[in-house]
């Protein structure tokens, strides 16, 4: 399957999703609305990672804007930090993981190594003996179990090589992995980025952990406006999340980063927020058509 028609599945698997998600509103079960309509987020983002078009950027925040004026994005907090892993703001990302290492290619129709034998990759040949080789069978080139009766003779056999002994020594941080869905799943936002973001009278009042930030990303961002790469290791990571750091003021966003105090973050009653010029003071509710 190629990655152009894995996005179109992909596409397809998320308006389900939505269309399910839609329903689960309309019927008062919003905890189980709110999971279809992130899970349909990750389906698209792995659509745009198959197909990096504008259409499908501008799909994911769509929904992505919708999902966040029902639900609201609240951080998560884990292992001592907290985590981004949204799937729109990551789309805005290039960068993904492809393994380094080395393996054996040997022939299915001989089982001698590929680069000397007299079989070519691609040909058919006759009078193929069906066996296993590391698990896969030389006729029809499954793992596994397969029809094919071990020892028997099949003519018309494709040749192609099987790599063995796989030896995987490295991971490589790529903007051109060879499969583009293995992407940057989620981002750390650690305490020194979030009190650069604070003014120094909120900095008293965040507690590190307890504090709930939310996202708001979707609620300015098309994702055509305002596309902007997430570069590990770059000083202005976080500045999707109103973090102040190497990216101008006059391309920085207004607002997306809402502190609230523990202890109202049940009724999402906003306690301080980052000051930056144009900020909502209440947030957005109600919601946004998908499409």
């Amino acid at each position: 399957m190629s990655f152009k028609t894995y996005a179109q599945e992909a596409i397809l698997e998320a308006s389900r999703l939505i269309d399910e998600a839609g329903d689960g509103l309309k019927n008062g079960k919003r905890d189980v609305s709110e999971k279809l309509f992130r899970k349909s987020l990750t389906k698209l983002r792995e659509a745009y990672l198959c197909d990096r078009t504008e259409e499908n950027m501008i799909r994911l925040h769509n929904v992505g804007r919708r999902v966040h004026s029902e639900f609201l994005c609240p951080m998560r907090f884990e292992s001592g930090n907290y985590w981004r892993d949204c799937p729109v703001t990551l789309a805005h990302g290039k960068m993904g993981v492809s393994v380094g290492g080395s393996a054996k290619a040997i022939c299915s129709i001989c089982g001698e190594d590929a680069l000397s034998c007299i079989h070519h990759n691609g040909r058919l040949y006759n009078g193929v003996v069906a066996r296993r080789l590391h698990s896969t069978c030389n006729i029809c080139h499954k793992e596994g179990e397969c029809s094919h009766t071990e020892g028997q003779v099949y003519d018309g056999v494709e040749a192609i090589s099987i790599m063995v002994d796989l030896k995987f020594d490295h991971l490589t941080l790529t903007e051109n992995p060879a499969d583009p869905r293995c992407a940057i799943m989620e981002l750390s936002f650690p305490l020194s980025d979030i009190l650069k973001s604070l003014p120094e009278d909120e900095k008293r009042k965040f507690v590190y952990g307890k504090t709930t930030l939310y996202c708001h990303h979707c609620s300015f961002c098309s994702g055509v406006l305002f596309q902007r790469e997430i570069r590990t290791g770059d000083s202005d990571l976080y500045s999707m999340l109103g973090v102040r750091g190497a990216m101008s003021d006059a391309i920085r966003p207004n607002v997306l980063v809402l502190v609230l105090d523990a202890q109202q973050s049940n009724n999402l009653r906003p306690h301080t927020h980052v000051s930056d010029p144009g900020f909502a003071e209440e947030p957005r509710k109600g919601a946004l058509p998908a499409g």
